[in-house]
């Protein structure tokens, strides 16, 4: 699942990415990152972009990536649209591979 937004976009009194990924670890969802964009627009083409020169701009367009099981994202979509004002939910189907690393042994 990706979620666009943008950076201006708020929850209560924090950044809307941050809560929804606070939200989404509570709620024991496998992943998500957030990834920052250098520019772009959605359906009401209003330009995001991050400060300009003088850094007069805050409105970076942000993607949220998620991903986790079909049942889990269908969970985490219903919380996301609750938490969404303007912007854009997008689910497709992939093949997860889940990488788990053992951790390093100490060293005597």
């Amino acid at each position: 699942m990706r979620v666009f937004l943008g950076e201006a976009d708020r929850w209560h009194d924090e950044p809307l990415h941050e809560a929804i990924v606070k939200r989404l670890l509570l709620e024991d969802i496998a992943g998500a990152t957030v990834y920052k964009g250098v520019l772009g627009y959605g359906a009401k083409r209003h330009t995001h972009k991050p400060p300009g020169l003088l850094g007069w701009s805050h409105d970076a367009p942000i993607m949220i990536s998620i991903v986790d099981s079909t049942e889990n994202i269908a969970r985490a979509e219903e919380i996301v649209a609750g938490m969404l004002g303007d912007g854009l939910i997008v689910t497709s189907d992939v093949n997860m591979v889940r990488l788990v690393r053992k951790p390093l042994e100490a060293e005597p």
